[in-house]
């Protein structure tokens, strides 16, 4: 994942905390969950500021700034890969009562 990535996954999480209008994300579910999305977003705001925005001079700082980047990286992949995780599963369910409610199951 590169900072672009992070900026994709960031976008998607707000459109999580605050879009009403998708029906996939309009889901109590979801909307339960939101408090947490808004958490992890600000998080993942503050750390980017920090590690990809400020200007850092010292070399030695650099050299720790580039695997803080990394390992923060590593964790908001792993971060992306539960929240698709959660929100494929819910819809996942729903589509799944709204075939059994078409088939009558």
């Amino acid at each position: 994942m590169s900072y672009a990535g992070i900026q994709m996954f960031m976008g998607n999480l707000n459109k999580l905390i605050n879009c009403n209008d998708i029906p996939t994300i309009n889901n109590p579910e979801i909307m339960c969950e939101r408090p947490q999305f808004q958490l992890l977003y600000e998080e993942l705001g503050s750390m980017v500021q920090t590690l990809f925005i400020d200007e850092h001079q010292n070399l030695h700082d650099v050299v720790k700034l580039n695997d803080l980047k990394r390992r923060f990286i590593e964790a908001a992949e792993e971060a992306q890969y539960i929240v698709d995780l959660f929100v494929s599963s819910v819809h996942f369910r729903n589509t799944r009562r709204s075939f059994k409610s078409v088939v009558g199951l």
